[in-house]
């Protein structure tokens, strides 16, 4: 049997508890899987994919941190935060963190720098923060744009919404991280109501796996907890496990259903 290669993600066990993010996985994110990270807002989404680029970085893993909500000096700030070398990561050039503005950087000018920069820095990892801010944006410049491509301008009997554009732009991006061998998170907000995983509502049905953190009430308390809700090609833990942020980051504690005992 071929073993399957793995990228660990380096997420710890909180203190005492056996199982990091890793030992949750048969050892980690199996080589060049799309991951969706979806969960409301200040759930951990981000703070969980900078751990991944930076426990790759310092094992010598090339990581790409597209943002599209934050400026590259705020992204920085954690350091200020957390026990973390992220400045220095970023000086030696193992973390390269770029900043997009939606309002002003056209959509196919976004995918075209992604793709130029898989290829001449050869990242492993690549966090992509976030898809749903990008989505928003691609429904509608992204539909003039697919017009245009397709020179669909005057052909009245055609008929394309800025739903089908967005859905190609998703696509898209994701055939560009699967075309090298980059392990890539993409992060998304999940929307309070609905079944969907992603505010875009196909994500989870492209990418190889999802994380999903959410917020869990018990006992009149608030804490959040991780789940992995699907990983091809390997075998997951099933339950939801607590996080705890510590100055390290997020950590992994105990499983949530014990809790709910």
């Amino acid at each position: 049997m071929t073993s399957i290669q793995r990228v660990k993600t380096g997420i710890p066990a909180y203190r005492g508890y056996p199982n990091g993010l890793d030992d949750l996985l048969e050892g980690g994110i199996p080589l060049n899987n799309v991951v969706l990270v979806t969960g409301p807002t200040g759930s951990g989404k981000s703070l969980h994919s900078m751990q991944y680029l930076i426990n790759g970085a310092n094992e010598g893993e090339r990581g790409l941190y597209i943002s599209f909500e934050q400026t590259r000096e705020d992204i920085l700030k954690l350091d200020t935060v957390f026990n973390w070398n992220l400045g220095e990561l970023v000086e030696q050039d193992m973390i390269r963190i770029i900043s997009h503005r939606v309002t002003e950087d056209q959509p196919s000018s976004v995918l075209k720098n992604l793709e130029d920069l898989l290829s001449y820095y050869q990242p492993k990892r690549l966090v992509f923060d976030s898809i749903s801010t990008y989505v928003v944006y691609m429904e509608i410049v992204g539909y003039v744009e697919l017009v245009m491509d397709y020179g669909l301008e005057d052909k009245k009997y055609i008929k394309i919404s800025p739903d089908m554009a967005m859905r190609k732009t998703i696509m898209r991006l994701i055939e560009a991280l699967k075309g090298t061998e980059v392990t890539a998170l993409l992060i998304s907000e999940r929307p309070e109501t609905g079944g969907y995983l992603s505010r875009d509502t196909i994500s989870e049905f492209l990418v190889d796996g999802i994380l999903t953190l959410n917020f869990i009430g018990v006992g009149g308390e608030q804490f959040g907890d991780l789940q992995v809700r699907k990983m091809r090609n390997t075998k997951h833990a099933r339950n939801p496990f607590m996080t705890h942020i510590t100055e390290e980051g997020l950590t992994i504690g105990e499983e949530t259903v014990d809790l709910m005992r």
